[in-house]
């Protein structure tokens, strides 16, 4: 808005384009409406179609209306967000926006996130010759004072603790799913009474929950290596990376089918040659419940497994296809 005016006021022949990237949709800096004088702007900015959202300042609004082209960090959630379940209450104006709203996923970096030369990983393993993954595991569950058992699925989560993240699902699921045997653990940090829920069910069943509160970059390595299946439940997510990053390092992962969930994880359903993890629609324990199950049923089934796996550290999240997708879009922009 500030480029527009300027070039407005100034005359600019040729004034600067602007795309502005939401990562995510909620945090928009809205505040009260007399605060609008701080920007030094004229008043006729401040109205319905500009920055003024139900009489307060909504900054981010205002870039969404005067940006020339807008992204966001996945193609699903481009989409989701001109609808009012995601929408934020800018759902109508995204809407009127489409036409110059695209999604682009986000990328991996592989050179800090891989399974081979990784200093935090105790055995290297790779898509042909996975076998380390096992020393990673049995590894994990020994400095987490878990049982060393490699005929039990090992569970895991690297998460900020907040219901956007879906964590209280995995709280509703895991009362029931502990119940059959699994392994769990977590690290993250977050909402106080997450964490202390977490912690109490760890207390409650040590031979099975292992809980880190905070966040240790050599124990998240860890855990995605040494998981079979990674719990990703999010409500929503306008991209993820901890789902990238578990298809890389053959932790299955078990994600709800949003955002960049649903652009990043292939399921059974949708093309049985190439599936590596598993998805589920409703943000219901019970939903998620039966997604573990499907984990579950899959553990029994090694071969199957080996080829999600397989598939999973195949895919390619690199950050160079990314890179193309704003190059065109800049591109387009400029009108090249």
């Amino acid at each position: 808005m500030f480029v527009r005016h300027q070039s407005w006021q100034e005359g600019w022949s040729q004034a600067p384009k602007t795309i502005l990237t939401i990562h995510n949709l909620a945090p928009q800096g809205r505040c009260h409406g007399s605060k609008y004088a701080l920007t030094n702007l004229p008043p006729y900015y401040f109205h319905p179609q500009a920055a003024e959202f139900w009489g307060d300042l909504n900054p981010l609004k205002a870039g969404l209306v005067f940006a020339d082209a807008l992204t966001t960090v996945s193609p699903t959630y481009a989409r989701e967000i001109t609808t009012p379940q995601y929408g934020e209450g800018l759902d109508g104006l995204l809407l009127q926006r489409k036409s110059v709203l695209s999604g682009i996923l986000n990328g991996v970096d592989y050179e800090t996130w891989r399974t081979v030369g990784n200093p935090h990983l105790p055995a290297a393993y790779h898509r042909d010759d996975p076998a380390g993954k096992r020393t990673c595991k049995a590894a994990l569950q020994a400095s987490l004072n878990l049982p060393v058992r490699a005929d039990v699925p090992l569970f895991g989560t690297v998460t900020r603790l907040d219901p956007q993240k879906g964590v209280d699902l995995i709280l509703g699921a895991l009362e029931e799913m502990l119940a059959t045997g699994l392994q769990y653990v977590l690290l993250g940090s977050g909402r106080p009474d997450l964490e202390l829920e977490f912690a109490e069910l760890a207390r409650r069943y040590p031979q099975q929950v292992a809980v880190n509160i905070g966040y240790q970059p050599a124990l998240a390595h860890q855990i995605e290596a040494g998981a079979d299946f990674y719990l990703m439940p999010s409500r929503f997510e306008p991209c993820g990376l901890n789902q990238m990053y578990s298809l890389r390092y053959g932790a299955v992962p078990v994600v709800r089918a949003t955002g960049g969930l649903q652009d990043s994880v292939v399921d059974l359903r949708e093309h049985a040659d190439r599936a590596d993890g598993i998805k589920f629609l409703e943000p219901t324990p019970r939903a998620l419940v039966k997604a573990m199950r499907k984990a579950l049923a899959l553990w029994d089934n090694p071969p199957l497994l080996a080829r999600y796996r397989y598939h999973g550290m195949s895919a390619d999240f690199s950050w160079e296809r990314s890179v193309r997708a704003y190059e065109d879009l800049y591109s387009r922009v400029l009108g090249h």
